[in-house]
């Protein structure tokens, strides 16, 4: 997946593939240690990625 998307939780555009992971970290899906480079992980973080109008939308 080559489209990009801006992220909230990065403060910057990440791919697709990458806000899925960002999504399934913020579900407690996967471990944050799964995360794409450049992203911190804590509370707010995933506040501000469930609350990206991206999270959990498939269509990305």
């Amino acid at each position: 997946m080559n489209d990009t998307v801006t992220c909230p939780v990065k403060g910057d555009e990440i791919t697709g593939d990458d806000c899925i992971i960002v999504c399934d970290v913020a579900d407690g899906m996967i471990k944050h240690t799964c995360l794409p480079r450049g992203i911190e992980w804590n509370e707010e973080q995933q506040r501000k990625c469930k609350l990206c109008k991206y999270h959990a939308d498939i269509t990305i």
